[in-house]
């Protein structure tokens, strides 16, 4: 599975989002695609936004954003500046 791979075959980094409470572990495929691993408890309470719009599916577990939660196989996108 592709999330499997964070674990073994592609080079990571651990990084802390800002405003986060523990790090994401991050892979990136191209220059514009990461797989990213948010741990059990991940949370930013403090809330943010990007300049660039942000797609993404989520591989396992719930991601909660903006007030919408996205289960696994579920496809979000959230244009530029969304506050979140």
């Amino acid at each position: 599975m592709l999330i499997d791979l964070l674990d073994a075959e592609l080079p990571t980094r651990d990084f802390l989002i800002p405003g986060s409470n523990l790090p994401v572990r991050q892979a990136r495929l191209d220059g514009m695609s990461s797989l990213v691993r948010f741990p059990p408890g991940w949370a930013r309470p403090r809330r943010g936004h990007y300049l660039a719009g942000e797609e993404f599916v989520l591989l396992e577990g719930e991601l909660s954003v903006s007030g919408i939660t996205y289960a696994a196989g579920q496809h979000g996108w959230l244009p530029a500046g969304t506050l979140r």
